[in-house]
């Protein structure tokens, strides 16, 4: 990542203030994203001097948000410089995600640290919204109570479609829930009075994949697989998200026109010949709840070599593929991040994904292109929910600075 200085374009202009401010946010962007770096590093990076370095860091100490430590010996000639941390503990974010079967809150701090978290397993897909709602608020009671400082804001994962601008949920068809203000409804069970983003589950996946696993990728498509397929797009570094921000609904391609009917209405979507359960149908050939638990005795079947569960996969893998060309000849993507379940069963869908998208994808889209399995695993897209937060208190650093003099 390469910050920015007092002598960038978008600096022109600004007022002392203004200034001030987004060289700081420069200096903590590359201490949560890179973690400690030394002083002089930092004045490398920045294109900022010594001095203002220096002035920067001293402001960052007092308000908590850094610590700084002697740097490890050296036998060269000169002055080691000081190395400079991002502190956790300091404003942290309070992530929050929703699947089928689990509800999860986490307190993530600075550079990504989770310094708690709280999960309850059940049948969320059968539960009403506010009664989930309900829930988030029980499981973040105590992780407030453990945060040394005021949380900086919170963000809830979500599968569905989300306006971004108030959080309200279009509909969520893996959950059986449609129109609700869902922003409103979890701020009001929280036990702090904090802003509440909302997002889609794959959209954050690809923030944080991108953020924290890739930052050097452009052009990158996150696929999420649970129940249902989500996919996040960043395209030149930044998200896509459509006009009103309901882009990467590839779950819902069209991909086999006498395939099976879709839970949105359509036939023949993506997520009915890879999701969880096309997934489980194939491998178990029975009726099989979905969820983590089924995931892991599938996982448990592979590795014992169960030929049923082996072609299931393959079959999987060979639609898979079908929609990763498709989205490839579309996108023409640096990387395809497969997340969710696909972390767990990647070894045994790659040879038959890669088959398939050989056969339908072109040379020139396909020359380059890495699929590989999330680095962050299921937590991608909580971890996502965290980087919504915090990048956009890095980018706002005064919103940090106030949290720490007490202004709420």
């Amino acid at each position: 990542m390469q910050a920015n200085g007092a002598g960038d374009a978008r600096t022109k202009g600004l007022g002392s203030d203004e200034l001030r401010h987004h060289n700081l946010g420069a200096v903590l962007e590359i201490l949560h994203l890179e973690g400690p770096t030394a002083r002089s590093e930092l004045t490398s990076r920045t294109g900022l001097n010594r001095s203002t370095i220096g002035r920067l860091i001293a402001e960052l100490l007092a308000a908590g948000l850094v610590t700084e430590g002697p740097a490890p010996k050296q036998s060269g000639p000169g002055r080691p410089s000081p190395i400079v941390a991002a502190n956790p503990s300091s404003a942290p974010a309070l992530a929050l995600e929703i699947t089928i079967d689990t509800v999860t809150a986490a307190l993530i701090g600075l550079g990504g640290v989770v310094l708690g978290r709280a999960e309850q397993s059940g049948d969320w897909a059968a539960a009403r919204p506010q009664d989930v709602a309900s829930e988030i608020g029980r499981l973040t009671g105590p992780l407030v109570d453990q945060a040394e400082h005021s949380m900086v804001g919170a963000c809830l994962a979500i599968p569905g479609i989300v306006r971004q601008e108030d959080g309200f949920l279009h509909f969520a068809p893996n959950l059986g829930w449609s129109d609700v203000a869902l922003a409103d409804l979890v701020s009001q069970q929280l036990p702090i009075q904090t802003p509440v983003l909302v997002g889609n589950e794959a959209n954050l996946g690809a923030l944080a994949e991108h953020r924290r696993s890739l930052p050097e990728v452009r052009d990158l498509i996150y696929v999420h697989a649970d129940v249902g397929i989500g996919l996040g797009i960043i395209s030149n570094g930044r998200q896509l998200t459509g006009s009103r921000g309901y882009a990467s609904e590839g779950g819902h391609m069209t991909v086999r026109h006498d395939g099976a009917a879709c839970r949105c209405g359509a036939t023949g979507c993506w997520e009915t010949e890879v999701g969880e359960e096309a997934l489980l149908r194939h491998t178990f050939g029975e009726e099989h709840k979905p969820g983590r638990v089924a995931v892991e005795a599938l996982a448990k079947r592979l590795t014992e070599g169960d030929e049923r569960s082996l072609t299931g996969v393959a079959e999987v893998g060979h639609w898979l593929g079908v929609g990763i060309a498709d989205l490839a000849n579309l996108l023409n993507p640096e990387v395809v991040v497969l997340g969710g379940i696909y972390t767990t069963l990647f070894e045994w869908l790659e040879d038959s994904l890669s088959d398939s998208l050989e056969e339908r994808s072109l040379d020139v889209t396909r020359d380059g292109l890495r699929v590989i399995p999330s680095a962050l695993g299921p937590d991608a897209p909580l971890m996502g929910a965290a980087e919504a937060v915090l990048g956009d208190a890095i980018a706002r650093p005064e919103r940090f600075l106030s949290l720490q003099r007490g202004v709420r």
